[in-house]
């Protein structure tokens, strides 16, 4: 087993590990195997000892036979991530020209950085966020379709027959999120948000 034909297929196992981003990457191998020690090794099982890094520094298991070594690289890739335009105030839902998309190396960026500027749009700020900040998923949330304390519609369905009725929501919730209500005569009850001011309870 010679090197070339070791950093082939270590290149093709970073690469099916990051497929939507292989055409823009770079790999970088700090510490090499002794290839010494496998004179007839000639297929190689990668395992990453950093699961949850799609990129940056790695520490990676290259197993053969009974044998294992650990190397270290450093995964670079281009793409394109996702910066506020101006500055957002803390409650604002998000819209188009709140947003612009760059493109740059994204193992420099934290790991919850949003890549896509469609999923961004709608979504409320949780915090002010300044103009060329990047926008990562821990700076926003979802619409809430259930507002605390607001009137909302309970429909309760079971096989054969659906029971509509009214009450006052306990607490937010975002769609498909679990919301207790108050019904008028005193008694909470649980269901899903399902859509504006709407509460399914599944009986």
């Amino acid at each position: 087993m010679n090197a070339s034909t070791f950093q082939e297929q270590l290149v093709h196992f970073l690469k099916k590990n990051n497929a939507p981003y292989f055409k823009n990457m770079s790999i970088i191998l700090y510490r090499n195997v002794l290839f010494k020690k496998w004179p007839t090794c000639k297929n190689f099982k990668f395992v990453l000892v950093d699961t949850i890094k799609p990129s940056g520094l790695m520490n990676i298991k290259v197993i053969c036979g009974q044998h294992y070594q650990f190397v270290q690289v450093r995964v670079k890739f281009k793409g394109e991530y996702v910066i506020a335009s101006r500055n957002i105030k803390k409650g604002k839902k998000l819209v188009n020209t709140d947003i612009f998309v760059k493109y740059g190396y994204l193992d420099q960026f934290p790991l919850d950085s949003y890549v896509i500027k469609k999923q961004v749009l709608n979504l409320v700020s949780l915090k002010d966020i300044k103009k060329n900040d990047i926008i990562t998923q821990d700076l926003l949330r979802p619409v809430f379709l259930i507002t605390k304390n607001e009137r909302v519609s309970i429909i309760i369905t079971n096989i054969g027959f659906t029971i509509i009725s009214e009450g006052l929501a306990i607490n937010n919730a975002y769609k498909n999120q679990l919301v207790k209500v108050k019904l008028d005569n005193g008694k909470i009850v649980s269901g899903i948000a399902s859509n504006k001011n709407t509460v399914v309870i599944y009986s």
